[in-house]
C-alpha cells in the first residue's frame, strides 16, 4: 500500500510532498515526483520508508563563482535505523538556464557548512540535471558556473561545427567549457575501447602472459595481421587495441582474463553504473555493435577517469607501436588512428577514435596548451560527417577555448 501523508509545514518551508512506501513498494520500486523527483531502485530501501521532498527557502552561502538555477530542496527518507544507503537513489532537479557554464548538482555538507558538488548527468534539451547520492537526507540545488580557477575572457560564443554532439570540459574537475546536445545518448563505435581497458586492467592477467590468436578473434572492422595460431602478449594486444583501435586484438585481450565476454561486458556495465554514466551501455566490448551507446557528457566523464591509468594515458597518447609475435618472430606495425598524435599544435596526452555508419565518426582527445600548460582539457566529437575533419574541428575548438579561458592556477 502506498499512501500521501499530510504534514505540517514548518516556517522557511513550502508544502511538502511526503510519501508512505510499504514492503511491496520498495521491493518493485517507486519513484517520487515532486518539483524534484526521487527515484528508489528495487532493493535500495531494505525497510519501510516515509520520503519527504520541501522547498528549502532558508539562507545557506552560494559556493564560489557558481549561480543557483534552481528551486533549493531537502529531502529526507526517514528509515527505523537511519543509515547511508548501501546503493544509491537518484535526485532529479529541473533548472532555468540554457546557457553554456558547468551545470552541476550540489548537495549541503552540513559538518563543513558548505555546498559540495557531486557527479551530475545534464540533459540540456530538457532542462534538468540528475544525480545518484548514497545520503537518505540533504538539501540539494543546482549551480553554474566556470569553476573557481577558470575564468572566461570574452563572452564570444563558439561558432560551431559539423560534429552531431560535442563537449569539452577542464580535465581536472569537469567544468562544462563547451557543449553541443551533449546530453543526447549516441551509438558510441570505439570509443567503446576505453571501458574495455578499464576493466581489464582491474583484471589483468600479468603484461608478459601470451595469449593465442584464434578465428573467432577475426570479427572484422579494424584489425591487425595476426593469424590464427600465432602467440603475443598481453601488453601488445593492451597497446595494439588502444593505438590502433584494432577489433581482433580487443577480442584476444579480453579472453586473457579468464572471464567470459558476456561477463566481461557486464563489468563494463557495472562500472558505468558505479560511474553515474546513466547514458552509457555495452552490448559488446570493441564498439561494431551500435547497441554500444553514450552521450558526450558521459563520455567526457569516462575518459575523465579511465586516463587516469598511466598505461591508458601513454598507449593513446602514441602515434605508434611495433608487435612482435612470440612463436613466428613477425613484426607489425600499428599507427594511431587519432591523427593528432603525429602532429598537433597542442600536447597530447590521450584519446581515442570511433566509427561505425551508426555511430558516424567519433573522438575523444585530452590536451593542453603546452607540456608544462596546467590549461587541460578534453573534447568529445560525435557524429562528425568525416575524419579528418574530427582533428581539425578538436583543433579549433581548441583555439577558441584558449582564447575565451584562462586558468588560474
Amino acid at each position: 500500500m502506498l499512501l500521501l501523508v499530510g504534514v505540517l509545514v514548518p516556517a522557511g518551508f513550502s508544502t511538502a510532498k511526503t510519501v508512505d512506501l510499504d514492503e511491496a513498494t520498495i521491493a518493485k520500486g517507486y519513484t517520487v515526483v515532486s518539483d524534484m523527483e526521487i527515484g528508489i531502485l528495487p532493493g535500495v530501501l531494505a525497510e519501510p520508508s516515509r520520503v519527504k521532498i520541501e522547498n528549502y527557502d532558508g539562507e545557506l552561502t552560494s559556493p564560489e563563482n557558481a549561480d543557483l538555477i534552481s528551486d533549493v530542496f531537502l529531502y529526507d527518507i526517514k528509515m527505523a535505523r537511519p543509515q547511508v544507503l548501501e546503493k544509491p537513489i537518484t535526485i532529479k532537479i529541473p533548472f532555468t538556464s540554457d546557457n553554456l557554464k558547468n551545470k552541476q548538482i550540489y548537495i549541503w555538507h552540513r559538518e563543513k557548512e558548505a555546498w559540495q558538488s557531486i557527479p551530475t548527468d545534464v540533459n540540456e534539451d530538457q532542462n534538468y540535471a540528475r544525480a545518484f547520492v548514497h545520503f537518505p537526507f540533504s538539501i540539494a540545488a543546482v549551480f553554474e558556473g566556470e569553476g573557481s580557477d577558470i575564468v572566461r575572457l570574452s563572452d564570444s560564443d563558439f561558432p560551431g561545427f559539423s560534429a552531431a554532439a560535442a563537449i569539452a570540459v577542464d580535465a581536472r574537475t569537469g567544468a562544462v567549457l563547451y557543449q553541443k546536445y551533449a546530453g543526447r545518448q549516441r551509438s558510441m563505435a570505439s570509443l567503446t575501447k576505453l571501458m574495455t581497458a578499464q576493466v581489464f586492467l582491474d583484471h589483468n592477467p600479468g603484461w608478459e602472459k601470451e595469449v593465442m590468436i584464434v578465428g573467432s578473434d577475426n570479427v572484422g572492422g579494424a584489425s591487425v595481421d595476426l593469424r590464427a595460431g600465432e602467440i603475443v602478449r598481453v601488453k601488445d594486444l593492451f597497446w595494439t587495441m588502444l593505438v590502433g583501435s584494432k577489433n581482433n586484438a580487443t577480442k584476444a585481450l579480453v579472453r586473457s582474463t579468464g572471464m567470459s565476454e558476456a561477463d566481461f561486458v557486464g563489468q563494463m556495465n557495472a562500472q558505468a553504473q558505479e560511474w553515474g554514466l546513466t547514458q552509457t551501455r555495452f552490448v559488446e566490448p570493441t564498439g561494431l555493435d551500435a547497441g554500444n551507446v553514450t552521450s558526450a557528457r558521459d563520455y567526457a566523464r569516462l575518459s575523465q577517469r579511465v586516463l587516469q591509468n598511466p598505461e591508458v594515458m601513454q598507449a593513446t597518447s602514441s602515434s605508434h607501436y611495433t608487435i612482435f609475435t612470440r612463436n613466428t618472430g613477425r613484426l607489425l606495425g600499428v599507427r594511431n588512428t587519432n591523427r593528432l598524435t603525429e602532429g598537433s599544435r597542442y600536447y597530447i596526452s590521450g584519446g581515442k577514435t570511433g566509427f561505425t555508419y551508426e555511430a558516424g565518426y567519433c573522438l575523444m582527445t585530452r590536451f593542453r596548451s603546452g607540456r608544462d600548460q596546467d590549461n587541460e582539457v578534453i573534447t568529445v566529437l560525435m557524429g562528425d560527417t568525416g575524419y579528418s575533419r574530427l582533428f581539425s574541428n578538436t583543433e579549433v575548438l581548441g583555439n577558441w577555448l584558449y582564447q575565451t579561458f584562462s586558468w588560474q592556477r
